[in-house]
């Protein structure tokens, strides 16, 4: 190799060198920001399942009888006339 391959390997491997290193800064900056992204996350998730733990139990049995207070009453059905009935199958 002569001096001037030499020169072009050594600049070239300051470029790809220097190339490299924008590289590892940036993405140390997007593994950085995703990781910080991720932490807030989870912080208000615990947040949202102590606030789910802390709350009290529902009163179902309230909630039953509210909701059956809702239903209409049962009407009760119309009777056939059984005296008519008969006299009409006797007249028949």
């Amino acid at each position: 190799m002569n001096e001037r391959e030499l020169s072009l390997i050594k600049v070239l491997g300051e470029e790809f060198g220097q190339v490299l290193a924008e590289m590892r800064d940036s993405f140390s900056k997007n593994l950085q920001a995703q990781r910080e992204e991720y932490e807030e996350k989870l912080t208000r998730l615990a947040k949202q399942v102590e606030e789910i733990s802390n709350a009290p139990d529902p009163d179902i049995e309230s909630m039953v009888k509210a909701a059956i207070a809702h239903l209409p009453a049962p009407t009760a059905p119309e009777l056939p006339d059984i005296t008519a009935m008969v006299s009409d199958a006797v007249a028949a």
